[in-house]
């Protein structure tokens, strides 16, 4: 017995005509025949009274119809369960994230996720970028919010939502009379980062193809008067 035989027996056994049943699976009467005769022989038992006018089901039938629905049934949800895990709409979800990006925007587009997907189960793990791309490749993690591109050939990515750089510099740097200030225009000027934002930033740089000098740390607060975006 088969899923097809299975879906077969059901449509004959509802319309209580081989023709009729015939009509509605698409196909045409002597190969609907043939399968109710098979699936009769495979359980060794007849299934179906037929008669000139119409069919009628035997106790054997009738057993087998309630059971044939029942697993017809289980199967949809089987499909519409492994679609929707599929689709990301059930399941788990598990993000790793520096402490800074979850002071930003991941909460806004955790929201608007759980919007479209509320029966997914999301957990946020607070790592260091080293160790959220170890989690990926141990599939410990599904996702990674990391400001640096990963470089292993397993995994991809794409942008979440941009961010804006500012370069902080005292009121006389020749620079600070800008609006907006480009890469190139640091190459060769020291600059101070926060330790957390430097290995990013250095990504950057090395993507415009710009290679300022680093130095530990970051400036006080009193020494940045002035700001230009980049």
């Amino acid at each position: 017995m088969d899923l097809r035989q299975i879906r077969y027996f059901i449509a004959v056994a509802e319309e209580c005509s081989f023709t009729v049943a015939a009509r509605r699976l698409n196909l045409s009467q002597p190969p609907l025949s043939q399968q109710i005769q098979a699936l009769e022989a495979a359980l060794g038992t007849q299934l179906l009274y037929r008669t000139s006018r119409r069919v009628e089901l035997t106790q054997a039938g009738e057993a087998l119809l309630a059971r044939a629905r029942a697993i017809q049934q289980q199967i949809k949800l089987a499909e519409d369960e492994v679609r929707s895990i599929g689709a990301g709409l059930v399941g788990s979800l598990d993000i790793g994230a520096t402490g800074s990006i979850l002071r930003g925007r991941l909460a806004d587009l955790l929201a608007e996720y759980r919007k479209d997907a509320p029966a997914v189960k999301m957990t946020v793990h607070e790592q260091a970028p080293a160790l959220q791309i170890a989690a990926l490749l141990n599939r410990t993690t599904n996702i990674s919010l990391n400001r640096s591109i990963p470089t292993e050939d397993a995994l991809s990515s794409e942008l979440a939502w941009p961010e804006e750089i500012v370069v902080a510099m005292p009121k006389d740097h020749p620079l600070a009379r800008r609006k907006r200030i480009a890469l190139g225009d640091l190459a060769s000027r020291t600059t101070s980062s926060c330790s957390r934002r430097a290995p990013s930033l250095r990504a950057i740089y090395r993507n415009a193809a710009s290679t300022p000098a680093f130095c530990r740390g970051s400036p006080s607060k009193s020494s940045m008067r002035s700001r230009c975006p980049v």
